[in-house]
């Protein structure tokens, strides 16, 4: 899918300017939460700032940036791939250079997509993405057959205090993900349904190391065994754009790198169809809320940007910078005179 072009921001880093990001939603625009009756609407300038929403347009900017990345180094190792094959040309340094630029920009995700894209290039208006895997002995199948079992888990710091979790027979898929959710939450794990109908498990990106390297369970000696915990295996979730995997010293791992090549392209449309889709909903988000006016929208407006101001970070900054951009002192005494 094509998606319509903004202003360029910061393409080298892969980060949209906050500038840039916050003047998205007069043309392409993306939030992920409606803005409230207590907030200020505003217009251009301070009239425009609405600080939830320019944080959600900064990060759908950064991650159109990084799709657009991604999907220019793949075309052209899908030209250079394609003519290698054809014979026309013969495997170089054009090709192992956009594989290395293309791993050099997919490692750089996380933070070049300001936290908008996942390792499965899924758009996440809800926060920071998050990292899937499945773990080894903790399947639908498994913890549907047998008696009852009490599941101890243990992730994070050893000797923490044990997450119980009962299964039994007769349990349905939807249950056992209510339960295994409910005592896992307490660490930021999430269970979920996969895409395939598979038990997965969500975890905040920043936090997927540690749930990897520390996840433990003791079982009643049915599905596991009983009066120790046993580190279990989790599995990430496969990437979409699995770079480090493609080989291209023969014809045969050319061509399945080819394969593999033309199947990323695809999930990067359907990403930056997704990111399109968050524009279009911050442009009809700003439309219903147009400003308004008196006392006391100014004192709300005032209040609501002294709180943003005392944050930390790009998504506050990004806010603010877009509020004030081209708010100087001559017109503000400007519209005092008028006064």
């Amino acid at each position: 899918m094509q998606v319509s072009s903004l202003q360029p921001a910061a393409v080298g880093t892969g980060r949209a300017t906050p500038t840039a990001a916050a003047r998205a939603p007069a043309t392409n625009a993306s939030t992920s939460q409606p803005a409230t009756a207590d907030v200020p609407r505003l217009g251009n300038g301070l009239r425009g700032w609405l600080p939830a929403l320019n944080r959600d347009v900064a990060q759908a900017q950064q991650s159109r940036d990084f799709l657009d990345k991604v999907s220019g180094h793949l075309q052209a190792l899908k030209t250079g791939l394609s003519a290698s094959l054809a014979g026309r040309a013969p495997v170089g340094e054009r090709v192992e250079e956009s594989l290395a630029a293309l791993d050099r920009t997919w490692r750089d995700r996380p933070v070049a997509s300001g936290g908008g894209l996942d390792a499965q290039l899924r758009f996440s208006r809800e926060g920071p993405a998050a990292q899937r895997f499945s773990v080894r002995g903790l399947d639908f199948p498994t913890l549907q057959s047998g008696g009852r079992e009490v599941l101890a888990l243990s992730v994070g710091v050893p000797g923490q205090r044990p997450l119980p979790v009962v299964v039994e027979p007769g349990l349905s898929e939807r249950e056992i993900v209510l339960r295994l959710g409910q005592a896992l939450a307490p660490v930021g794990v999430q269970a979920v349904r996969g895409e395939q109908g598979e038990l997965m498990f969500s975890t905040p990106e920043s936090q997927w190391p540690a749930v990897r390297d520390s996840l433990a369970i003791k079982g009643g000696g049915q599905r596991f065994p009983t009066g120790q915990f046993h580190r279990v295996r989790a599995e990430p979730e496969t990437e979409a754009v699995p770079v480090t995997a493609w080989r291209t010293a023969s014809a045969d791992e050319r061509q399945a790198t080819l394969r593999g090549v033309l199947t990323a392209l695809d999930r990067v449309r359907d990403a930056q169809a997704a990111v399109s889709a968050a524009f279009g909903d911050a442009a009809a988000s700003l439309e219903a809320n147009r400003p308004g006016g008196g006392a006391a929208w100014a004192a709300a407006a005032a209040g609501a940007f002294q709180s943003a101001a005392s944050e930390d970070g790009f998504a506050a900054r990004a806010a603010l910078v877009s509020a004030v951009d081209g708010l100087h002192r001559e017109r503000v005494q400007a519209v005092m005179r008028e006064r």
